[in-house]
């Protein structure tokens, strides 16, 4: 640290008025390593971000919830769901009986018949 400031002493001594110029040029040059320690640290922590735990556990689960979510969405669009779990709607109507409501569900879970001419029952 001493040694930078007698060299900054020097050149504004020697310079004249170029001697700010010098300053700069020399403060220039004496922190080019240090931008290259920063960049190095910037990018280690980059990749320890990339194996952090919490990270890659909140990514396999975003990824299973996507897939359980597209799983369920075929199964009602191709029928193959039929009946709400009876569990499910005795908590859907504690908390939102407007829903289960508008929803026509029976108790059981299992949603009405439609009429012969495809109206709801």
């Amino acid at each position: 640290m001493c040694l930078t400031g007698v060299v900054a002493a020097l050149l504004l001594a020697i310079s004249g008025d170029d001697a700010l110029d010098g300053i700069k040029t020399m403060a220039i040059i004496a922190a080019l390593p240090f931008v290259l320690v920063m960049i190095g640290m910037c990018l280690s922590l980059y990749s320890d971000l990339r194996h952090d735990p919490l990270i890659v556990s909140r990514t396999v689960l975003s990824a299973r919830v996507d897939e359980h979510v597209r799983e369920q969405a075929e199964a009602i669009a191709t029928g193959e769901l039929d009946s709400i779990h009876a569990d499910a709607v005795r908590h859907l109507e504690i908390i939102e009986p407007e829903i289960v409501e508008q929803a026509g569900l029976n108790g059981d879970g299992t949603v009405p018949a439609a009429k012969k001419d495809g109206s709801p029952a």
